[in-house]
């Protein structure tokens, strides 16, 4: 799916609202290629649901090797059920019309293989309309080697979390957070990944 007619935002391609509710996008198979596509969900609670299972008679694969390149992401967010190498690259999540929701949740809760391979890399996470997100900009639970590197967050969520990461392996690295010293004890919970050279707003301090 690659977004080809530029409107009044030529660095991210096609501007096109779709649903309001339920998913704009729902995958089942492997390797899809979304690029240059604009979802504008405004008041959904989601935007694309990546499918997998291993269970035989339901086979489905939507996250394994998936990506999405060069997209923005208004309202809702990606939601992943487990799956291995999914890369998610230079987007931008903005929370919807009311400001509360915006950004990615992967899980491997309730299925058989955990996540492998995530990459959410150079993306742009902010609020939207002057509203704060409600909700961690990133929330993974049971994956392993996970990157998420040289991302910007925005204003801090109202539960005080940019990244929420539960029982996963992998690193957080050269991403910056729009909040003056925010602290990794209530910015992130890393849950097992390594942060490695993370900056706040406030200069020259570094959260290493």
């Amino acid at each position: 799916m690659i977004g080809t007619v530029n409107s009044i935002n030529p660095e991210y391609g096609v501007r096109s609202r779709w649903v309001t509710t339920g998913y704009n996008l729902t995958n089942d198979g492997p390797a899809l290629h979304v690029e240059n596509i604009g979802f504008f969900s405004e008041s959904a609670t989601n935007t694309a649901l990546l499918r997998n299972s291993d269970t035989v008679g339901s086979e489905r694969y939507g996250a394994n090797g998936t990506t999405f390149y060069n997209c923005v992401i208004k309202g809702g967010k990606i939601s992943v059920q487990c799956g291995d190498g999914l890369t998610i690259r230079n987007c931008m999540f903005h929370g919807g019309g009311d400001g509360v929701t915006g950004g990615i949740i992967a899980t491997s809760v309730g299925y058989s293989n955990p996540g492998r391979r995530l990459r959410i890399r150079e993306c742009l996470f902010q609020a939207s309309n002057g509203g704060v997100v409600d909700t961690a900009y990133i929330s993974i639970n049971l994956y392993t080697e996970v990157l998420i590197d040289n991302c910007y967050f925005d204003l801090v969520p109202t539960d005080t979390h940019y990244i929420n990461v539960i029982t996963s392996t992998g690193s957080i690295i050269n991403c910056s957070f729009g909040v003056a010293d925010m602290t990794l004890a209530t910015g992130i919970i890393k849950g097992g990944l390594i942060a490695v050279n993370l900056a706040d707003g406030a200069f020259p301090a570094q959260l290493n």
